[in-house]
């Protein structure tokens, strides 16, 4: 009797659930699968919608490769789902998933309708099953998925029941689960507070050269005032978004140029660039959808103010496409999302790393090569300050996009406090230079004046034959970090270092070096007579690349201090010292781990299996033990009252789950 209610309970709340949930989050992987999902820590709550009847799966990958994949495979056979957490073999012939020794997800609905398969499950984001699970976090996270008209033949478990999974198996995507901006609300903006105003090209012709630099400027109407809530990219044609690799949108102020000029039709990059726009309003690279700002943050927008938008964007057309899409005119750009509803805060959009220029080197053939970029507090202090940013309390760090180009396999941006590194602002250790979302903080950060901050990527260059240099050409590297923040404050726009000239050399080897083309080389004598260009060709990297990153990461650096208007100021300065590195605390599978060793380690089996109890799956019932009947009784009376309730509640289509 006992079971039968539970289970009759259980169904209740599941149904209820299902009508229920509101999803944070909503992606179309393809055309026919959509994703859906909600985080509730420690459990993530994630739907699939499927145009099939046949099988679907889904799950995660730590590489760019299907085998050791983490997945769920399920169907619906007569009204009854099949459910199974299962993972690729590391030497799969064929990529089937294979059952799983521990069933981590658990199934929450399954059902078909004319069209699609439905399937939505649970399970812990961190599930310690180390060897054939992955944990979901902050990282970017390799998406697996696949789909098929048919199913296993009379509901069949068995490995080798899943018709044609090679087929079934579609491209890998790059997702961002944990601090994913709410686009979902961009995309519903009805409000007849919400107005839009686009800063886009206007029919460039992309031409078939390696990389091409385009400008455009918009004119804001008379008296336009309000805040940005959010942004996205636009792309027109659609085939443009295949060439775009960045997007920035500079504020132009009307007091560097008073009565200004410029053909908003025909305007270069050259004449543009005379109006001194360096205050940042957007920035967009590859695989963003934009930002969202939080419900009392926007960026403010005044025509009185600035009422000049440039937009810069870099391509990138290789030879080998360009041929089969000659001739495209583009007309991308961003669009904004503006109220007319004051906000609170003010935002404000800061760049930070590297300067993306020649002395930026990556030597080829290295599995790791790591590259660090400095705002040091002697930069920020002033802009940080009582004056400039109110109250003397800094700025509160709400968003964030880091970004490199191919090579780049893990960033971090840091905080470090008088010596002491902070919990890191952001970081990804599963990097992918095509999809470089915007971070939306769980909670802002605060950084105060004198903070140093740092930008650290790590490259993979062991497929290069060449030096890489830093720059926006697709063949080039950058290490930056765009920070979304409160309150704005126009003193410090973006914030790059760069090692000294003298030190840059040092790291080379090279004692003197000629100052007018072509920057021959007189010491030290075995290099003498060779440019510049020849000794970085021909440098011995494999004997001498300890010494050039022992340089590089020790030596004085130049941090290049930007404001708006064109302000700039140069500051000599040395790499940030750590004198305390952050140490993360253990996550909840390393303290079950080191309790169980503990454990064994006394001989102790009662602590074992409490340890090994604080593991729960999402949807388990804790077992009842009863001391008597009359408990028992009780237990089972409340158990009918509260199905009767639902049952009452269901009929008159009362909203009862939240």
């Amino acid at each position: 009797m006992l079971k039968a209610l539970l289970l009759l309970l259980t169904l209740i709340v599941t149904q209820c659930l299902s009508n229920e949930i509101r999803w944070d989050h909503s992606v179309d992987l393809d055309e026919n699968f959509r994703l859906l999902w909600r985080v509730k820590e420690p459990d993530i709550i994630i739907e699939v919608q499927v145009r099939t009847h046949g099988y679907v799966g889904f799950g995660f990958t730590r590489s760019e490769y299907i085998y050791g994949a983490d997945m769920v495979v399920g169907w619906v056979d007569n009204k009854h789902t099949f459910f199974q957490d299962r993972h690729i073999p590391i030497h799969s012939n064929n990529g089937e998933p294979v059952l799983d020794p521990s069933q981590d997800y658990v199934l929450l609905l399954g059902r078909e309708n004319s069209t699609h398969t439905i399937l939505r499950f649970r399970r812990k984001l961190r599930t310690c099953d180390e060897k054939y699970d992955v944990a979901i976090t902050n990282d970017t996270m390799k998406v697996v998925y696949m789909y098929h008209s048919d199913e296993p033949k009379r509901g069949s478990l068995q490995h080798g029941s899943l018709p044609d999974p090679e087929l079934a198996l579609k491209p890998i995507k790059s997702l961002l689960f944990l601090q994913r901006p709410k686009f979902e609300k961009v995309a519903k903006q009805n409000d007849e507070n919400i107005e839009t105003f686009d800063v886009r090209m206007k029919n460039v012709l992309m031409t078939s050269s390696n990389v091409t630099k385009a400008c455009s400027v918009l004119r804001l109407k008379e008296n336009q005032r309000g805040h940005v809530v959010a942004y996205k990219p636009i792309f027109e044609p659609m085939i443009a978004r295949t060439y775009i690799m960045h997007m920035i949108v500079y504020e132009c102020r009307n007091k560097h140029h008073p009565n200004y000029n410029i053909d908003e039709d025909n305007a270069s990059c050259a004449n543009i660039q005379k109006l001194q726009c360096t205050t940042i309003t957007a920035t967009w690279s590859r695989g963003s959808q934009g930002f969202v700002y939080p419900d009392d943050v926007g960026y403010p927008i005044d025509s009185d103010i600035a009422s000049l938008y440039f937009l810069e964007i870099h391509y990138e057309v290789p030879t080998k496409s360009f041929a089969d899409h000659n001739r495209i005119s583009d007309s991308s750009g961003i669009k904004f999302f503006m109220t007319s509803v004051k906000r609170k805060h003010n935002a404000g959009l800061l760049s930070i790393g590297i300067q993306p220029v020649w002395t930026h080197i990556i030597p080829p053939g290295f599995r790791k090569v790591t590259s660090i970029g400095y705002c040091t507090g002697k930069c920020n202090k002033e802009a940080f300050s009582t004056t400039a940013a109110g109250g003397g309390s800094g700025i509160n760090v709400i968003g964030i996009q880091m970004q490199t180009h191919e090579m780049g396999k893990s960033i971090k941006v840091g905080l470090v406090r008088s010596g002491s590194e902070l919990h890191p602002i952001a970081q990804d250790h599963n990097l992918d230079s095509e999809y470089l979302e915007y971070r939306a903080l769980t909670k802002a950060i605060q950084v105060l004046p004198g903070d140093d901050l740092m930008v650290e990527c790590a490259y993979n260059s062991f497929d290069k034959t060449k030096l890489t240099l830093g720059g926006y050409e697709a063949q080039q590297e950058i290490c930056q970090a765009t920070l979304v923040y409160y309150p704005k404050q126009d003193h410090l726009t973006s914030c790059y270092s760069k090692p000294k000239t003298k030190n840059f050399l040092k790291s080379l080897n090279i004692d003197k070096l000629r100052n007018s083309p072509p920057f021959a080389i007189e010491l030290p004598e075995k290099y003498a007579g060779k440019t510049l260009e020849e000794h970085l060709k021909t440098y011995d990297w494999k004997t001498e690349f300890d010494h050039f990153e022992q340089v590089s990461q020790t030596s004085p650096i130049d941090v290049v201090c930007s404001g708006s208007g064109g302000s700039r100021r140069i500051i000599d300065d040395d790499p940030v010292h750590i004198k305390q590195p952050f140490r993360p605390p253990p996550s909840i599978c390393e303290r079950i781990k080191n309790q169980i060793e503990e454990s064994i380690d006394d001989n102790n089996l009662g602590n074992i299996q409490q340890a090994r109890s604080k593991v729960l799956r999402s949807s388990d019932f804790s077992t009842l033990n009863f001391s008597n009947s009359s408990r028992r009784l009780r237990v089972i009376n409340w158990l009918l009252a509260v199905v009767t309730s639902l049952a009452i509640l269901r009929k008159f289509s009362i909203a009862t789950c939240h």
